[in-house]
C-alpha cells in the first residue's frame, strides 16, 4: 500500500464529509490507499457521518480515542498507518479530485523522503494559491527550508520509514506542532520532491483551532516549540543554522503578538517564561532580519520586560511575522 491519508476528526460536522469525500474521489485503486479517521473524542455528529461514509467507502478505517487534541490524533494515525507515506489532511480542509494517482506514480518514480505540494487558501469560497515551486526536481529538504518552505504538514507526503528511523512525532498537547516538527523534518529529509500542482485546499474556517487566538499558543511558543527548535539549532551545520535562528525570531514575535490581547496577568507571566530562557535572544541576535536584531539587543537590556519592549518597538512600526 503507498499511501496512508490520516485525517483527525473534532467538532467538524459541517465539513468531515466533504474532506473525506475529497480523499475519496481519486484515480487510483482503493487497494492502494487507505483513509484513516482518527475521531479525537468529538461531541458532535462527526463520528456518525464518518461511519456512516465508511459504510460506503471499503478503505477507510475509524479509530476513536478520548479527546488528545490534534497532535495526538495525528500520532494515533500513524501508529495505525500501513502506507509507505503519511498524507496529513485536516478534516475541514480538502483535496484536489483525481490528485492521487499523479503524487503516487511520482513517489514511486522518486522514491523521497517527502513529497512537497502546493496549496490554495479558500476565503468566503474563493480559491487564490498560496504558494508555487518554480522548478518540480528533487532537493534536499536544508536547501528546501533555506529557501524557504511552508511549515504546514499538510502541505507535504512524508515517507513513514523516515519518519519512524527519525523519531519524528508531533508534540502533545501545544499548539503549533507543525512549526515544532516540520522545520527538522525537512532539515533531516535527503530528498524531496516537488509538485507545483495545487492539491490541497486549506479552508480559512475562523473557528479552526489553529485559527482561534489563545494565552496558550503564546506559552507553547515559548516554553516548547522555541527551545525546541534552539536546540535542535546547535547541531545544525553552520549554512543552515540561521534558517532556525529565523523561526525562533518568528515564534517569539508571534507568542508577544498573540498576548498583546491578553490581561496585564497573563502579559506579567509571559515576561517571566521569557526571561527563564534570555539564550533565546542570543539566537535571534543571529537571525536574518537587523529588525529583530535590534530587538533582541533590547530586550537583552532589559530583560525582565520583553513584552514592553515589543510594545514599544511596535509603536515604531517593527511589524511581527505571524507563526502559521
Amino acid at each position: 500500500m503507498i499511501l496512508s491519508v490520516i485525517i483527525p476528526v473534532y467538532n467538524v460536522e459541517k465539513y468531515v464529509e466533504n474532506c473525506i469525500r475529497s480523499c475519496e474521489n481519486q484515480d487510483i485503486p482503493k487497494e492502494d490507499y487507505e483513509v484513516i479517521v482518527v475521531n479525537d473524542g468529538s461531541p458532535d455528529g462527526s463520528l456518525a457521518i464518518v461511519k456512516r461514509l465508511a459504510a460506503t467507502y471499503s478503505n477507510i478505517r475509524v479509530i476513536s480515542q478520548e479527546n488528545g487534541g490534534l497532535s495526538v490524533a495525528r500520532n494515533t494515525g500513524m501508529e495505525n498507518a500501513c502506507g509507505d507515506y503519511y498524507m496529513f489532511v485536516d478534516s475541514d480542509d480538502w483535496i484536489a479530485e483525481n490528485c492521487l494517482g499523479k503524487l503516487t506514480a511520482k513517489l514511486r518514480k522518486e522514491n523521497p523522503d517527502a513529497l512537497a505540494i502546493c496549496a490554495a487558501d479558500v476565503i468566503d469560497g474563493v480559491s487564490i494559491r498560496s504558494h508555487s515551486f518554480t522548478e518540480e526536481t528533487p532537493i534536499a529538504g536544508r536547501d528546501l527550508l533555506k529557501n524557504g518552505i511552508s511549515t504546514c504538514a499538510p502541505f507535504a507526503i512524508w515517507r513513514a520509514s523516515f519518519f519512524k528511523k527519525n523519531n519524528l512525532k508531533f508534540c502533545q498537547g501545544i499548539y503549533h506542532e507543525d512549526t515544532e516538527l516540520i522545520p527538522r523534518a525537512y532539515y533531516l529529509a535527503e530528498k524531496v520532491s516537488r509538485t507545483n500542482d495545487i492539491i490541497y485546499y486549506y479552508n480559512q474556517n475562523i473557528t479552526s483551532i489553529t485559527r482561534t487566538s489563545n494565552p496558550k499558543r503564546a506559552f507553547d511558543l515559548i516554553e516548547v516549540v522555541c527551545p525546541n527548535l534552539s536546540r535542535f539549532a546547535m547541531g545544525v551545520d553552520n549554512d543552515y543554522k540561521v534558517c532556525f535562528y529565523d523561526l525562533v525570531e518568528s515564534c517569539m514575535n508571534s507568542a508577544l503578538s498573540v498576548i498583546q490581547r491578553t490581561d496585564k496577568k497573563e502579559k506579567e507571566l509571559l515576561d517571566a517564561e521569557i526571561a527563564k530562557r534570555s539564550y533565546l535572544w542570543k539566537d535571534i541576535r543571529k537571525c536574518s532580519y537587523l529588525r529583530y536584531r535590534i530587538e533582541a539587543c533590547v530586550a537583552c537590556i532589559f530583560k525582565k520586560h520583553p513584552v514592553k519592549v515589543y510594545e514599544t518597538l511596535q509603536k515604531f512600526k517593527f511589524q511581527s511575522p505571524i507563526c502559521k
